[in-house]
């Protein structure tokens, strides 16, 4: 296929349009799935939890983005792994592979959130972490945003699951990016307040 910006937008679209949205294993319209997790969103907000983004690389960067906007904007208290000092620390003491589950037992509690991104679905330390968070804290809202191969580990690990069935990371980071975006105006928009 020869890219233009014809083709890279439409293929674009193509990838939102076709998300797969999950509530557990339940395939779900796009447009209830977003009602249902920004309802469970707004009930941590009103009990006072806190919501933990986690990614590697471009989804790290994601991670960190969006728990600045949810505390800005949203008012939640939400953070991410983001600080080179622990991630290095942990990564070393531990392993790279239980490096998040590792932060996530000292800063998460049962009834938090954890917002889990991974293009691929397959990072280790990703799946780790929302396997420690699934069994450790069942009553944890758990988001997973992923991509890649439709049988990833990642999208069968949270109550609220997207999935982008691309193959360039591009594609599927740009993806994540405008799903966590649209989460977060939804959730603003009831109150008029604009981003």
């Amino acid at each position: 296929m020869t890219m233009n910006m014809n083709t890279y937008r439409n293929t674009f679209f193509d990838l939102i349009e076709n998300a797969e949205c999950t509530s557990a294993d339940s395939l779900i319209p796009t447009q209830l799935w977003l009602d249902q997790l920004v309802t469970e969103l707004k009930r941590l907000k009103a009990e006072k939890r806190s919501i933990c983004f986690i990614g590697n690389g471009a989804s790290q960067s994601m991670a960190a983005h969006f728990a600045v906007d949810f505390t800005k904007n949203a008012g939640m208290t939400a953070l991410s792994f983001d600080n080179s000092a622990m991630l290095t620390c942990f990564h070393n003491d531990f392993s790279f592979e239980t490096a998040f589950a590792e932060m996530l037992q000292r800063y998460m509690k049962n009834g938090d959130a954890l917002f889990a991104i991974s293009s691929s679905g397959q990072s280790r330390n990703i799946v780790n972490a929302a396997r420690f968070v699934a069994e450790a804290y069942p009553d944890s809202l758990r988001v997973t945003l992923s991509g890649f191969r439709p049988d990833n580990p990642l999208r069968r690990l949270g109550r609220y699951n997207v999935y982008l069935a691309g193959d360039r990371y591009g594609f599927v980071e740009s993806g994540h990016a405008f799903f966590l975006h649209m989460i977060l105006d939804l959730f603003m928009e009831p109150n008029g307040e604009k981003l």
